[in-house]
C-alpha cells in the first residue's frame, strides 16, 4: 500500500480513510451500499500521477453480527485501464477501417466517372479560356479529393506534406473562379486585390494550402 500510494503507514494509521482517499466519501455516505460486499473504483493523483484503484469493500461485524467497521482491499489498476483504452481504440480503428473501405468504394467510382467525363469534354468541346480553366480545375479537384480519400483509408492519418513552390495568386484565383459559379455568391461582391498575372510563390503543400483557401472562402461566404 505504501508503494502504491506513496504514503507512510505512520502518516495514515488510525485516521479516517476518507481524509486520505477523498473519492471514498460519497461511497461511505451510502449506508445501503456499505451493508454488503461490493467493488468500487476511484481515481486519485498519487505520487504525482493519476492512479486508478479498485476497491473491495466488505462490512466488518463482531461475534454478535453487529457492524463495527469495514474491511477494504485495494489494488492499482492503472495499467489495466490503459490496456483497456488501447483495446477500445483498436476496436474503433477497426470499425473506422471498415467504414473507410465502403466510403472509398462509393466515392471513388463517381470520381473516376467525373474525371473521365471532364477529360472527354475538354478534348471534344470548343471552349473559351475561362471554361477550359474551369474544366482543368475540376480535374485537379477530383484528383485532390481522391488523395483525401487515400488519407482517410489510412485511418485519417495526415500525410507528412510536401514542401514545394506554390503560386498562391493562381491558387486563390482558381478558387474564386470556381466559387463565382456557385449560386450562393449571387449577391456577394468578390474582388481580387492583386494582379492575376503576377506570380507570388510560397513554400508548402499544394493539397493542404488549397484546403486552407477553400475553407477561408467558404467561411467568408457563410458569414
Amino acid at each position: 500500500a505504501e508503494v502504491i500510494t506513496g504514503l507512510n503507514q505512520s502518516d495514515v494509521i488510525f485516521k479516517n480513510i476518507t481524509r486520505v482517499f477523498q473519492d471514498l466519501k460519497p461511497i461511505f455516505s451510502n449506508e445501503d451500499k456499505l451493508e454488503s460486499h461490493h467493488e468500487e473504483q476511484t481515481c486519485q493523483v498519487l505520487e504525482g500521477q493519476v492512479t486508478y484503484l479498485r476497491w473491495t469493500i466488505s462490512p466488518l461485524r463482531d461475534a454478535w453480527g453487529m457492524p463495527i467497521g469495514h474491511t477494504l482491499i485495494f489494488e492499482d489498476i492503472t495499467q489495466v485501464r490503459a490496456m483497456e483504452e488501447q483495446v477500445k481504440r483498436a476496436e474503433q480503428l477497426a470499425t473506422l477501417g471498415r467504414l473507410a473501405s465502403v466510403i472509398a468504394h462509393e466515392i471513388r467510382n463517381p470520381l473516376a466517372s467525373i474525371s473521365g467525363a471532364i477529360q472527354l469534354l475538354s478534348n471534344t468541346l470548343d471552349l473559351d479560356e475561362d471554361d477550359l480553366r474551369l474544366m482543368t480545375i475540376i480535374g485537379r479537384e477530383t484528383d485532390g479529393l481522391s488523395q483525401w480519400i487515400t488519407d482517410f483509408l489510412t485511418y485519417a492519418r495526415p500525410r507528412g506534406g510536401q514542401r514545394v513552390p506554390i503560386d498562391i495568386c493562381r491558387m486563390v484565383n482558381d478558387a474564386v473562379l470556381v466559387l463565382k459559379t456557385d449560386e450562393k455568391l449571387a449577391n456577394i461582391d468578390c474582388r481580387l486585390l492583386f494582379p492575376t498575372e503576377q506570380a507570388v510563390r510560397v513554400i508548402g503543400d499544394p493539397t493542404y494550402m488549397k484546403q486552407v483557401i477553400w475553407n477561408l472562402l467558404n467561411n467568408a461566404v457563410q458569414a
